[in-house]
C-alpha cells in the first residue's frame, strides 16, 4: 500500500528492549518526526512516507550497507520496504556505526537538520545507492604477492576503480574444497608479487552486493574468476566489462595465469610465470592437500554423526521416514496383486508407528 503511493519512504530502526539506549531512542524518534512532519505532501521530489521498525526488522539493515551486531539507531530510505527489493539508501555514518549514529542523535536538533539535508540530496538523485556489505578485512590494502580479501565497500576502489588489471575469484564460504581453491589463487599471486600491473583479489558473495556486470545469480554456490581491466586514471571505474574464465573447473594456477595472460594489458612473462609457479606449487599444493583431506574427514564424522542421532531420535520417538513409510506401503500392496477367480488375498495390517510412544 505505502509502495503504491509512489513517494520514498524514511525508515528509523530503534532498539525498545534496550534499555540502556531508551533515551537515545526518545531523542532518535523525535528528530524523526520533526524531520517527517517538514516533508508531509504528495510532491514526490520533496515529499516522503515514515516508518519506524524495531530491532525484530534489524535484518533488513543488511541492505543498507550495515553488518551485525546492527546499529541502533539507523536511518535510512527506500521505495520499496520489501526485503531484496529496490534501492537502499542508507545514512553514512562513520565507522563504528554504533557509536557514531548514537552521537548523531545525541542532540535532535542538529540529527534533524543533517537527516533533513540528506533526505534532499536522495530525492534529487545525487546518493549513490548503498549495498550489502561484509566487515572490513583486516588488511583493506592490497600487498604485491598476496591475495587480497575484498568486501562491498572496498570494492570500487581495490577492484572497479584499480589500475591494475585484477584477477578476481567470486566464492561462496560454505564450497567444497576450499583449502585447495584458497592455495591456486595463493599461487596465483605469489607468482605475479614482481609485476605492479597485476592484482589478485577475490570476494564473497553471500554476504557481499555483487554488481550485475557480473552476471552472479543471487545466492548461487559456484565459484567464478574474472579478469578485470584497468582503469585508466585514479578515481574512474573500469572502461570495460569483466571478462570470465570459461575453462576447466577447479582451475590449476597455470590454468588461471594462462587466461589472464589472454585478456591483461601489462608486460609480463607467461613463461617465467608458469615455471615460478610450478616451483611454488609442490610446497603450497602439498600442506592444502593435507589440511583438505583432515578437514573432509571432519565432514564425514560429522555427517555420520548427525545420522546416528537422527536414527537413534527416530527409534526413540518411534518414528518413520516418509519414504519408509511409502516402501511399506508398496510391499503391501503387491501382497493383493495377482488374486485368481475374483479371491482378493487379504491385506496383512502393516503396523507402523508414526508418533511417540
Amino acid at each position: 500500500r505505502l509502495e503504491g503511493i509512489g513517494l520514498a519512504v524514511a525508515v528509523l530502526w530503534v532498539n525498545f528492549t534496550d534499555s540502556s539506549s531508551s533515551n537515545v531512542s526518545r531523542k532518535a524518534l523525535e528528530a524523526f518526526g520533526i524531520m517527517c512532519n517538514s516533508r508531509r505532501g504528495m510532491e514526490p521530489r520533496r515529499h516522503i512516507l515514515c516508518v519506524v521498525m524495531d530491532q525484530s526488522y534489524a535484518y533488513y539493515q543488511r541492505e543498507y550497507g550495515t553488518q551485525e551486531p546492527y546499529p541502533f539507531p539507523f536511518f535510512g530510505i527506500t521505495w520499496k520496504l520489501g526485503f531484496g527489493d529496490g534501492d537502499r539508501f542508507g545514512y553514512p555514518f562513520q565507522a563504528p556505526v554504533n557509536e557514531t549514529s548514537r552521537k548523531f542523535f545525541h542532540s535532535p536538533r542538529r540529527a534533524t537538520r543533517e537527516m533533513t539535508k540528506w533526505v534532499g540530496r536522495v530525492l534529487a538523485g545525487h546518493v549513490e545507492p548503498s549495498h550489502e556489505s561484509a566487515m572490513l578485512p583486516q588488511q583493506p590494502s592490497w600487498v604485491r604477492g598476496e591475495v587480497l580479501e575484498v568486501v562491498w565497500q572496498t570494492f570500487q576502489k581495490e577492484v572497479n576503480g584499480s589500475m591494475a588489471d585484477v584477477l578476481l575469484e567470486l566464492y561462496d564460504d560454505q564450497r567444497k574444497k576450499s583449502y585447495l581453491a584458497d592455495a591456486t589463487l595463493r599461487i596465483v599471486a605469489a607468482t605475479l608479487k614482481d609485476y605492479s600491473g597485476l592484482k589478485v583479489a577475490r570476494m564473497e558473495t553471500s554476504r557481499n552486493f555483487v554488481p550485475p556486470p557480473f552476471g552472479r545469480k543471487q545466492f548461487s554456490k559456484d565459484t567464478a574468476y574474472y579478469w578485470v581491466p584497468p582503469s585508466i586514471a585514479v578515481g574512474q571505474w573500469s572502461p570495460g566489462a569483466p571478462m570470465r574464465y570459461e575453462g576447466e573447473m577447479p582451475p590449476t594456477p597455470g590454468q588461471l595465469l594462462r587466461f589472464l595472460k589472454k585478456h591483461s594489458l601489462s608486460h609480463w612473462s607467461l613463461k617465467e610465470a608458469l615455471e615460478s609457479a610450478d616451483d611454488i606449487a609442490i610446497e603450497v599444493m602439498g600442506q592444502a592437500n593435507m589440511e583438505q583431506r583432515e578437514a573432509d574427514r571432519a565432514e564425514d564424522e560429522k555427517q555420520r554423526m548427525i545420522k546416528k542421532m537422527m536414527t537413534s531420535l527416530k527409534k526413540e520417538k518411534g518414528l518413520v521416514d516418509v519414504s519408509e513409510m511409502m516402501g511399506l506401503k508398496q510391499a503391501v500392496d503387491s501382497l493383493g496383486e495377482g488374486s485368481v477367480g475374483g479371491d482378493v488375498a487379504k491385506k496383512p495390517q502393516a503396523r507402523v508407528k508414526t508418533g511417540a510412544r
